[in-house]
């Protein structure tokens, strides 16, 4: 799960770069990552789609864990 994580953010400092090379004029010195999910962007829906993707990833491995960890505390309470 954590080598997906990580390789879930990776991917977050490449797809920028490889994204900017099909929007004509797009300059990383100069403009924000949000242009490139402006619906006036021609890589909007792509780059819309892989911050849907990044926000699931980065969220999921957290509501595994905080399951896990409310059945690992529940073993423990049921002591009292």
């Amino acid at each position: 799960m954590y080598y997906g994580l990580s390789l879930l953010l990776l991917l977050d400092c490449i797809i920028p770069f490889v994204l900017a090379y099909f929007y004509e004029g797009y300059s990383h010195q100069t403009m924000l990552l949000s242009v490139l999910g402006n619906e006036s962007s021609p890589v909007h829906k792509i780059y819309c789609l892989w911050m849907g993707i990044l926000g699931v990833g980065i969220v999921w491995p957290m509501i595994v864990q905080a399951c896990n960890l409310k059945k690992s505390l529940g073993r423990y309470m049921s002591l009292f």
